[in-house]
């Protein structure tokens, strides 16, 4: 038996990220200064780990990974340090 109930857990952390400010910067391109949400950072990167751990038989844990591994990127330290 799963610990967790990963459809419903991926659901709801992809609708949160997905209703969070938009504000939350991951990314500033340094060559024309283009933006990347925390988002949009979380969801492309759990979507590259997925297929990746597809290949081992864990896609679930690869998605997993690749939506919590830049978390911290909403905390306010980080937005301070990314907005300066």
């Amino acid at each position: 038996m799963a610990l967790v109930d990963y459809p419903v857990f991926f659901e709801w952390i992809s609708m949160t990220i997905n209703q969070s400010n938009r504000r939350y910067i991951a990314h500033v391109r340094i060559s024309d200064k283009n933006q990347q949400t925390v988002a949009d950072h979380l969801l492309e990167v759990a979507g590259i780990a997925k297929q990746l751990a597809a290949k081992i038989n864990v896609p679930e844990a690869g998605e997993l990974i690749g939506l919590l591994h830049d978390f911290g990127k909403y905390s306010v330290s980080f937005q301070n340090h990314i907005h300066q």
